[in-house]
């Protein structure tokens, strides 16, 4: 049995213009934007709600093998991440990782039957 998720951790998406994009965020939605570690790319993180965030990354600043659907994802936090691991490859779904975000929190890639892209975290840092 998979164990629980205890939240929605973030979403990503790919934006064209960053400027443009941070702009629409802050003003039109009023999120407030937060410090994001250095992954090598332009990009920016909101606030959503509590331990809940938006990540904007921008498409030209990334390796063009990538620029498309790997980075378009959504986090979800689970309760028990080894076990969580442990019961996704018992079922025979691929999992990339774990592996350690910049933020030091663990992470994990796998993919829906439609190629959507998820990623199981835990130990998010506060």
């Amino acid at each position: 049995m998979f164990p629980k998720i205890t939240q929605l951790n973030h979403v990503a998406l790919l934006v064209d213009h960053l400027d443009r994009s941070v702009e629409f965020y802050s003003k039109v939605l009023g999120l407030s934007q937060k410090p994001r570690p250095d992954f090598g790319d332009k990009g920016a993180w909101f606030h959503l709600a509590p331990m809940q965030e938006l990540h904007l990354i921008e498409r030209s600043s990334v390796p063009y093998d990538t620029r498309e659907e790997p980075l378009t994802h959504f986090a979800l936090v689970v309760e028990n991440y080894e076990a969580a691991l442990e019961h996704i490859r018992k079922l025979g779904v691929s999992v990339e990782g774990p592996k350690p975000r910049p933020d030091g929190a663990q992470q994990a890639f796998l993919r829906d039957p439609d190629g959507h892209l998820l990623e199981l975290t835990c130990n998010v840092p506060k």
